[in-house]
């Protein structure tokens, strides 16, 4: 079952104004892994997704330059999803550290947790400062 199809049926759950996104995630995996998507599909999906415009060209400066960077990526996606992109486009020889939810698959489902539920900022996420 591919994720698309999970998707286009309508029965994963809205984001709600004010929720924080990595919960709403939690909510989207759940319902993706009752209606069978497994680890294969969503890397898949994952996969076929095209860099941003501009990134390859940002990614073969640091491969020129690698000596003079740290690579640190802070995201509010999850480490599963980061660890295949990674390794997909073949960055993650380039990356030092990762600031990410934690995720794990269990039970044929994506379990995905906050990196962090407090902080005092008032610009990041609830569940991740990106500024500390």
């Amino acid at each position: 079952l591919k994720i698309e199809e999970v998707l286009a049926a309508g029965t994963v759950p809205s984001w709600r104004k004010g929720q924080c996104w990595t919960d709403h995630m939690v909510e989207v995996f759940e319902e993706c892994g009752v209606q069978g998507v497994t680890p294969d599909a969503m890397e898949t999906c994952l996969t076929e997704m095209p860099l941003a415009p501009g990134m390859d060209k940002v990614f073969q400066h640091i491969r020129q330059h690698r000596h003079k960077y740290k690579v640190v990526v802070a995201s509010d996606a999850n480490a599963w999803f980061i660890e295949v992109l990674l390794r997909h486009y073949k960055l993650d020889v380039l990356v030092d550290y990762v600031q990410t939810n934690p995720a794990v698959w269990r039970d044929g489902k994506l379990h995905i947790t906050r990196y962090t539920d407090s902080h005092s900022c008032q610009n990041c996420p609830a569940n991740m400062c990106k500024t500390d």
